[in-house]
C-alpha cells in the first residue's frame, strides 16, 4: 500500500478540498459532477481519474480567488499523494445578475397575483445568461417537488406551471407599459 500512487486517493482529496472551498462564507457554488476512472476495475488502482469542476459566484473576482484557493489545495494534495494533478480551463462565463427593474416586476407581478416569491441568485448556464451580454434580464423559476430539479425525477405540479406562465405573461405586460410611458421614450432626431 506504501508504494500506490492512487489517482483516486488523489482525487477524492481533491473532491472534498473542492466541497470546503464551496463552503466557506460567501455565494459561492463549487461542484464535482462527473469523474471517470482509468482502468475503472475493481482489482486495479485507478492510474487516471478526470473529473469536472463546476464553480460559480456572482462575483468575477471571487471566482477568480476561489479558483486560486483550489489551485494551491490542486498543488498540496499532489505533492502528498505523489500524483501529477492537472486543471485545464474548458469553459469561462462571467456572472450574469438579473437586472433590479425586471426582478422588482417579477416581484410586483407575484404580489399581485397573491403569490409567494423570494428573490433566488442564480448561477446556473441558463440561456439568460448569453442573452445578459445583449439585454437586461430576468428570471422566474417555479418551484420543484422537494427542491430536485435538473433531473429526470423532476416534477413540478401544473399548478405551479401555470403560475410561472402567468407570472411571465403579467411581467411582459408590466414591463410592456414601462418602456411604453412616454418617461421611457427615445428621441429620433433627423
Amino acid at each position: 500500500m506504501s508504494m500506490r500512487q492512487d489517482a483516486l486517493v488523489a482525487a477524492s482529496q481533491v473532491v472534498l478540498a473542492i466541497n470546503r472551498v464551496g463552503h466557506q462564507p460567501g455565494d459561492q457554488v463549487a461542484t464535482v459532477g462527473r469523474m471517470d476512472l482509468h482502468p475503472n476495475v475493481p482489482n486495479s488502482i485507478p492510474g487516471r481519474v478526470e473529473m469536472s469542476l463546476d464553480l460559480r459566484d456572482l462575483s468575477s473576482d471571487r471566482l477568480d480567488q476561489l479558483l486560486a484557493e483550489i489551485q494551491q489545495a490542486i498543488a498540496d494534495i499532489a505533492s502528498a499523494t505523489g500524483t501529477r494533478i492537472s486543471l485545464a480551463q474548458r469553459l469561462d462565463n462571467d456572472p450574469a445578475p438579473a437586472n433590479s427593474h425586471i426582478q422588482h416586476a417579477i416581484a410586483q407581478v407575484c404580489e399581485d397575483l397573491h403569490l409567494s416569491y423570494c428573490h433566488l441568485p442564480s448561477r446556473a448556464s441558463h440561456d439568460a445568461q448569453e442573452m445578459s451580454r445583449i439585454t437586461d434580464m430576468g428570471m422566474i423559476f417555479v418551484p420543484s417537488e422537494g427542491g430536485i430539479s435538473h433531473s429526470e425525477t423532476e416534477y413540478t405540479s401544473p399548478t405551479d406551471c401555470a403560475n410561472g406562465a402567468n407570472v411571465l405573461l403579467h411581467t411582459l405586460l408590466q414591463l410592456d407599459q414601462h418602456y411604453r410611458s412616454p418617461k421611457s421614450a427615445v428621441a429620433v432626431v433627423r
